[in-house]
């Protein structure tokens, strides 16, 4: 069973403490030496007295970095600071080289290249590493406990999947047969649910071969999700219950640290807000709504270079979302009620035509989620696949299509980015709002 995390702070005085802590300060008084370590997920401080501990010289002129087996029992100092008093340690392993040094600023070389010493060294970024991981758990934990199965679907793809998206290829040595890494599950998983699966998701790494900036990587991390009999609201429900979830991890581990001027501690509180697509591209691009040629001239004519003539809806829509509608938006907004057309495989508003069953989800400023309704009819599904085969040149997925021969029940489903999602709590603590600071060893 998962162990809650419990502050060191909280922990009751004399309680035996033991374990591997790697040193990252140290405070000489005398015949005391103080050590900031860091000892299970916690930065600490160990308390050594030369009278009572054992090889008290060797362990007091010890490197930081150095990594040290301690006994001893957690109490108050003078100074009524928490701290184990250490009766006896010994040296694990002499770090042989120093530690960046963060007083002065850690340079960007070790922000993006030498990871592993701003993890040891920067005890924000390292917390943030374990926060990412408690949010990821929480969220599979959401899903599980809705009656959703997990699954794996594989990295390599005989036909890419990825709409208009461009692909890493490779070729394998084995059979000389060419693959492209995966994008997205949706087709696998949508396979499943033909065979019988009622609700399945995967959290898995994707690939993307184009830009890299503050909120692109050419991998990231997606979790997909699809239930049969559900709806875009379903789905949106699911989904708000999964963040908010996962906020409350977040929050567990930062309680009340930093500054907070969009107020997302309180938002994560109450119902995520909906807007209207259309209210929103008036309110923040264009007064005149998403409407045809004339729309997207008026936007070439504001925002030469973004937007192009002979741009097609979801190109233009989503290129829309990222850069001029979600970074208006801090809180959680749902975008409701969006233009159909953006996509073949997303069913109409039978109500009302002119719009799709679909939402977006964006919070701090990044488009976060894709939720959905999919489209079922077999002839139309197999008309706009044969179109993007065309218009990309690659070539068809016929295991796809034969799947489909035995037809595909109504389906809700999500797309939702991790990075993404956990930029939005950067700023709280300090880190910059950059995806890199959502990857362990980014690129």
């Amino acid at each position: 069973m998962e162990q809650p995390f419990v502050p060191f702070d909280a922990v009751m005085d004399g309680t035996p403490c033991a374990g591997y802590a790697r040193i990252l300060g140290r405070r000489l008084h005398g015949g005391v030496t103080f050590l900031d370590v860091r000892w299970q997920d916690q930065r600490i401080q160990l308390m050594l007295r030369r009278s009572e501990t054992v090889a008290y010289e060797a362990l007091r002129d010890l490197a930081l970095g150095s990594l040290v087996w301690f006994e001893g029992t957690k109490g108050l100092t003078r100074a009524k600071l928490h701290a184990v008093f250490v009766t006896r340690a010994e040296t694990v392993w002499a770090c042989p080289r120093p530690l960046p040094d963060k007083h002065h600023g850690i340079a960007d070389v070790h922000r993006q290249v030498n990871r592993i010493d701003l993890l040891v060294v920067d005890d924000d970024t390292y917390r943030f590493a374990l926060a990412m991981s408690d949010m990821t758990t929480e969220i599979r934990l959401s899903f599980l406990r809705g009656g959703f199965r997990e699954f794996r679907t594989g990295v390599l793809q005989r036909f890419f999947e990825g709409g208009l998206a461009q692909p890493f290829t490779t070729e394998c040595r084995a059979n000389g047969a060419a693959y492209a890494l995966s994008l997205t599950s949706e087709l696998k998983l949508k396979r499943l649910i033909i065979a019988g699966v009622e609700r399945g998701f995967e959290i898995a790494e994707s690939f993307r071969n184009e830009g890299m900036d503050a909120t692109h990587s050419p991998e990231f991390t997606l979790l997909e999700a699809y239930a049969v009999g559900e709806t875009c609201a379903d789905m949106m429900r699911r989904t708000e219950d999964a963040v908010r979830s996962s906020a409350a991890r977040f929050f567990g581990r930062f309680p009340a640290e930093g500054s907070d001027p969009h107020g997302l501690r309180e938002a994560f509180g109450r119902p995520f807000a909906r807007l209207a697509f259309n209210d929103a591209y008036k309110r923040f691009v264009d007064p005149e709504g998403f409407d045809g040629e004339a729309g997207l001239d008026r936007l070439i004519a504001r925002f030469p270079g973004q937007f192009v003539p002979g741009m097609n809806r979801f190109t233009w829509a989503m290129k829309t979302v990222e850069r001029l509608i979600a970074p208006q938006l801090q809180q959680p907004v749902f975008l409701t009620r969006l233009p159909s057309g953006l996509s073949p495989l997303v069913r109409c508003d039978p109500d009302r035509p002119e719009e799709s069953c679909r939402a977006f989800l964006a919070i701090g400023g990044s488009f976060v989620a894709d939720l959905y309704e999919d489209e079922s009819d077999l002839a139309a599904i197999r008309q706009a696949m044969e179109e993007q085969a065309r218009t990309t040149g690659r070539e068809i997925n016929t295991a796809y299509l034969d799947a489909l021969a035995f037809g595909i029940p109504p389906t809700a489903g999500l797309g939702m980015g991790l990075n993404r999602l956990f930029m939005a709590f950067l700023p709280l603590i300090g880190l910059p709002a950059h995806i890199k600071e959502t990857m362990l060893y980014p690129l």
